[in-house]
């Protein structure tokens, strides 16, 4: 069956029209190639704190970013894919492990904010939100091996039914949110005892707000072509992590931190 991006696709070729002339998916583009250098180094940064103080937090945060990464670069040439190669196979077959490697990291995520919050709790919280991932990506996979008319691409970006949208938002945002929130509790209960810590837990949490953001845009059928711009958000929330954990001497100072 020939679907929307089929004709869309014959149309652009040949009216001429190429994701590369176009002024807002370049700068989109840009904003990814940037978020992929920082996530790379946070990522290399993560890997070599972890071997030299095995902590558990550390390894979780390390993998968050190595599978960003990999679902970040499948991104990139799933949106080759579909609007300059026209392979949708390609595209959809990227599709789908970027769908699978940023659900992981947002698990990765959320149970770093567990271990360093609320350690009591990993266990319990952990089945928890990758219940819920696995429900948010099993529907979009499902429904991109299904192909038209259950998902299909249009503008080069994938879209679904609105149940399937339903379905997505009702679960993403929840587990999206769990880190920054959590972070946000903790930095609230630890305003009066311990102010450096509590103001490095805030931004840790408006770093992973950010990225909730993006992310959620990034995903929205809704935005279309005004989801790009919100690509930025990525780009500050792995520049606010390399922040928080790199611990530069002007943040030391803002935060109040003393060795």
């Amino acid at each position: 069956m020939i679907s929307l991006y089929d004709f869309e696709f014959l149309g652009n070729r040949l009216a001429g029209y190429s994701v590369l002339k176009n002024p807002l998916e370049l700068f989109g583009l840009g904003l990814i190639l940037i978020a992929i250098i920082l996530v790379t180094i946070l990522a290399y940064q993560l890997s070599v704190n972890y071997k030299k103080t095995r902590m558990v937090a550390t390894l979780y945060w390390a993998l968050a970013f190595i599978f960003l990464l990999i679902a970040v670069i499948s991104l990139i040439i799933e949106k080759v894919s579909y609007s300059t190669l026209g392979n949708r196979a390609l595209g959809d077959i990227t599709a789908i492990i970027a769908l699978i490697f940023s659900g992981a990291a947002i698990v990765c995520f959320d149970i770093f904010s567990f271990h360093t919050t609320y350690p009591d709790k990993v266990a319990i919280l952990t089945v928890f939100v990758s219940i819920i991932t696995a429900i948010y990506v099993g529907v979009l996979v499902y429904s991109i091996i299904l192909g038209y008319p259950y998902a299909d691409v249009v503008n080069y970006e994938l879209v679904y039914q609105p149940t399937t949208d339903i379905i997505v938002y009702c679960t993403l945002t929840p587990i999206s949110l769990i880190g920054p929130v959590i972070f946000f509790y903790f930095s609230s209960k630890t305003k009066e005892e311990n102010p450096p810590n509590s103001r490095r837990s805030r931004w840790m949490g408006i770093s992973l707000l950010f990225f909730a953001i993006g992310y959620i845009a990034e995903v929205a059928p809704f935005l279309g072509a005004l989801a790009i711009p919100f690509r930025i958000f990525f780009v500050l929330s792995a520049y606010i992590i390399w922040v928080c954990f790199s611990m530069p001497e002007w943040f030391k100072r803002r935060i109040g931190w003393t060795e």
